[in-house]
This record gives structure tokens, sequence and C-alpha cells, in this order.
């Protein structure tokens, strides 16, 4: 049924530098691969998108991102999130109620960005 395989050495993705410290959130590779990781609060005003400004530059607007509601409270128990890529050091997410699509505040989402740095 499942097999398992090992992905060769010659394929792999080689790291640039060290693994990510504490509070670092991106990585490279080798072969371009560029990782960015956060999280954005929505704030406890506003209207429902935050700004995201990339540690590192993306080469082009290709980069694919994407986010997760992260539970808030009874209050919020489901919320939705959206991305937009705006350019290649930014991005915005968007914070809705589920039900009503009314702006939402004071929750998180976790987003993923990745696309290439060279």
């Amino acid at each position: 049924m499942w097999q398992s395989f090992a992905i060769q050495q010659s394929v792999a993705p080689q790291l640039i530098g060290n693994l990510p410290e504490e509070g670092e959130n991106y990585i490279k590779f080798a072969n371009g691969t560029l990782i960015q990781w956060g999280v954005a609060n929505s704030g406890s005003s506003g209207g429902g998108a935050v700004s995201i400004n990339f540690a590192v530059p993306f080469i082009d607007a290709l980069y694919r991102i994407t986010t997760t509601p992260e539970y808030a409270s009874s209050s919020y128990p489901v919320f939705l999130t959206s991305a937009q890529r705006v350019n290649t050091e930014r991005a915005v997410i968007y914070f809705k109620q589920a039900y009503t699509a009314a702006v939402i505040t004071g929750v998180n989402a976790n987003w993923v960005a990745i696309g290439r740095w060279k």
C-alpha cells in the first residue's frame, strides 16, 4: 500500500545558513526557494485588514501566501481570513466573521508565503 522513499541528496533543497532561530521567520534555500511565516493580528480597531511586510523581499510577485485563522474565543469560534499579494515586499491579510462577513478585530491568523529569492 504505502511506499516509503528517500530523497536523493542531489535533489534535496540545500539550506543556506542555519535553521531559523527563535524570532526569525524565514528560510532560504540554495535553489532560490524562500519560505516566510508569521502571525498577523487584526488589531482592536480598524478595517479588518493587516499589512504584512516580509523580512526578505521575493524576487517577483508570483509567490503564494496562505492564512489560517487561530481560535480566539467563544465570541469568535469561526472566522475567515484571506490574503492579497500587494508586491514583492508586502501582502495584506483580511479578517471577516464567517456568517455575517462583518469585520472582526482582536484575533490572529497564521500565514505562510512561499516563493523565490533568486
